[in-house]
């Protein structure tokens, strides 16, 4: 859900250098009010990089966001063991919602406007990590 539209026409590509703020909070089963559990100010991230479903989740979100652009995520019953797990959440979690806040963004160059010895770096890269998720 966007809840503040973001500025210019683009958006960040694959292998962009991200900053971001990103705070989230979960509300227990039968309660009302909702806690705070993750407060991150001016995270850099690099997109494609992340090798964890919450990093995962946030780059596939980023991808699609303008700059000063602010989104709200609401997690599915999938995806929250996972926040469980990692933030020592308590066991009886009803919903996890994260609020990004893209502030800026360096977007990476195209693919054709590499020169080849970069693509042959960034193939050899993602052949890396191909054989990685399949090992």
């Amino acid at each position: 859900v966007v809840l503040k539209c973001g500025e210019g026409s683009y958006c960040p590509n694959d292998r962009s250098t991200v900053c971001a703020n990103i705070t989230g909070s979960y509300q227990m089963k039968g309660h009302n009010e909702a806690i705070d559990f993750l407060n991150e100010t001016n995270k850099m991230y690099s997109v494609g990089e992340s090798t964890d479903l919450i990093g995962q989740i946030v780059e596939r979100n980023l991808l699609g966001m303008k700059e000063k652009e602010v989104c709200k995520i609401h997690l599915d019953t999938e995806n929250l063991p996972h926040f469980v797990e990692l933030y020592k959440l308590p066991l009886d979690v009803e919903s996890v919602e994260l609020v990004i806040e893209l502030k800026s963004f360096e977007r990476a160059k195209d693919f054709w406007h590499l020169a080849v010895p970069e693509r042959q770096t960034i193939a050899a890269g993602y052949r890396e990590l191909g054989n990685g998720l399949f090992s």
